[in-house]
């Protein structure tokens, strides 16, 4: 089972259980390609990041483990997304909003980037178009 075709062109391959006719005859909005886009990028590279920190720990602090565990709900929510599912879409704006609490109590400078960042994903995520993908009829 290959992920890629689906989360590429936005259209059923016939390769997974979510790949039916529902989501095939409804084209993906571009808002929300980009936003699952997005949430998979991040992920990725924010681990990436985090992993060439790993051997400077010595021993290994169980907050880079959390880290690392944020960093993969950002993964599966972009995943996910791309493949129509609605939680995703609300994970990925909990996800947001968390690392705007975040800053609000440890990077006071970051406030204002995180609030607009949050604003425009949920915007993405639940303008019109974009919940009518995630409400697409879909075969288990």
């Amino acid at each position: 089972m290959s992920l890629i075709p689906l989360a590429i062109t936005g259209k059923s391959a016939g390769l997974s259980p979510n790949a039916d006719a529902g989501h095939a005859a409804m084209k993906r909005p571009y808002e929300v390609t980009m936003m699952g886009w997005l949430f998979i990028a991040v992920g990725v590279l924010a681990f990436a990041y985090h992993l060439t920190q790993v051997h400077s720990f010595r021993p290994f602090p169980i907050d880079l483990l959390e880290i690392f565990v944020v960093e993969l709900l950002a993964v599966i929510a972009g995943l996910y997304i791309l493949y129509g599912h609605n939680w995703a879409r609300w994970l990925a704006v909990l996800w947001m909003a968390a690392h705007l609490i975040g800053n609000i109590f440890f990077f006071r400078q970051g406030i204002l980037v995180h609030a607009v960042l949050l604003a425009l994903i949920a915007y993405a995520l639940f303008r019109p178009a974009s919940s009518d993908y995630f409400r697409a009829p879909r075969h288990s």
